[in-house]
């Protein structure tokens, strides 16, 4: 006999979705976090993690 998976129930869905929801919103925060510390460095402990502050506040990589 083949598999015949059952069909999702509408509460199956709506718990993936608020899953996916609160997964952006703790990336948003994540990455909000990082930033702060990245910018409470100094410039050598940036450049010891291959980083350099931009003239626009960005980091870039560097060789």
């Amino acid at each position: 006999m083949l598999y015949q998976p059952k069909p999702r129930t509408a509460a199956v869905i709506a718990r993936n979705v608020l899953v996916a929801i609160a997964g952006a919103f703790a990336g948003l925060g994540r990455s909000a976090s990082d930033g702060a510390y990245l910018d409470g460095m100094r410039g050598s402990e940036l450049e010891d993690l291959g980083l350099r502050r931009g003239d626009d506040g960005s980091y870039r990589t560097f060789k």
